[in-house]
């Protein structure tokens, strides 16, 4: 099948899109690409979506797929006709009426967040929970020799630092536990010299990610923990890369994972450094936890198997 794909080409705003083309790719599908983002950044909204209707009847796909596509009109999708798969991978505790004015224009809609699916379904949506995943070809583990200093660290926190997670950093500075910051860097973290010094002030992408997620502990503190399995595509590539995960608790986890067989998570900031210690002080547990993480999601949690779901949905 020919399949059309909306989605960022560049790095600066995520890379879930690259994951699902390489596994369309891998299951046989010719794979076309509108970088929807970088056409508004180079004229503007309305040309980005004139723009994008011409090269559908240029391409004529089988299936359209758009991932987020905040820009894309509500409208602009009547004219397209072919089967058209819509993938939210994000969370609000309450879902966006913008989202849900595209997905009802869809013939399926995926959201990574299960809380979701019901208010979705009131909305009159057809909506699947598709949580994110991990591709194994840039999600794997780099043995402790092989990395460098920059890397290694007790505690590692791969993300931006912003509302919940600036306390949580707090914590580990006041308790004196080791620790770096890897993310988009804001201004306003002047405010916390003690997370910034511990900043490092780049990205990660692709297989740099799993460099800096090898060995050691990842911490976290999901968007919005209490919408049911809502967590980001970082729990994923974490454990693919033999990190232990330890994140705030998202309600609903224990169902799809087994706490302390496959990552860990905490209520309070002193669970949260009771655990660290506890990790640190036997890092044989983490190495356990660690390998048992990366069969977990590499049997169950891949981008391969989430386009094949996909289709499946697709096609009933």
């Amino acid at each position: 099948m020919k399949v059309l794909m909306c989605y960022p080409q560049s790095y600066e705003w995520e890379e879930t899109g690259r994951f699902i083309h390489e596994s369309f790719k891998k299951q046989g599908h010719e794979v076309f690409v509108f970088d929807d983002i970088r056409m508004e950044q180079l004229f503007d909204r309305s040309k980005m979506n004139q723009m994008l209707i011409k090269k559908y009847e240029k391409v004529m796909p089988d299936i359209f797929f758009m991932l987020k596509s905040e820009g894309i009109y509500p409208s602009t999708l009547d004219f397209i006709k072919c089967k058209k798969l819509y993938w939210h991978p994000d969370v609000r505790k309450k879902v966006q009426d913008w989202v849900v004015s595209k997905a009802l224009k869809c013939d399926k809609f995926f959201t990574m967040s299960e809380g979701s699916v019901s208010e979705y379904k009131e909305k009159g949506v057809d909506v699947h929970y598709l949580p994110e995943a991990c591709d194994p070809n840039y999600h794997y583990h780099i043995p402790d020799s092989e990395l460098s200093d920059y890397y290694k660290c007790p505690v590692k926190f791969i993300g931006t630092v912003r509302n919940e997670r600036i306390p949580m950093l707090q914590r580990l500075a006041w308790e004196k536990i080791p620790f770096r910051v890897w993310g988009n860097f804001d201004n306003k973290l002047f405010a916390y010299p003690e997370i910034l010094k511990n900043h490092t002030r780049t990205c990660l992408w692709r297989e740099a990610h799993s460099f800096a997620a090898s060995s050691g502990i990842n911490i976290t503190w999901d968007w919005c923990p209490k919408v049911e399995l809502s967590y980001s595509a970082r729990i994923y590539r974490v454990m693919a890369s033999q990190g232990v995960y330890l994140c705030k608790y998202v309600k609903g986890m224990e169902k799809v994972f087994t706490k302390g067989t496959h990552c860990d998570w905490f209520n309070t900031l002193e669970e949260m450094t009771d655990k660290i210690k506890y990790y640190i002080e036997n890092p044989s547990r983490m190495d356990v936890v660690g390998k048992a993480a990366q069969k977990e999601v590499y049997n169950k949690h891949t981008f391969d198997l989430r386009v094949s779901k996909m289709i499946e949905v697709m096609d009933k």
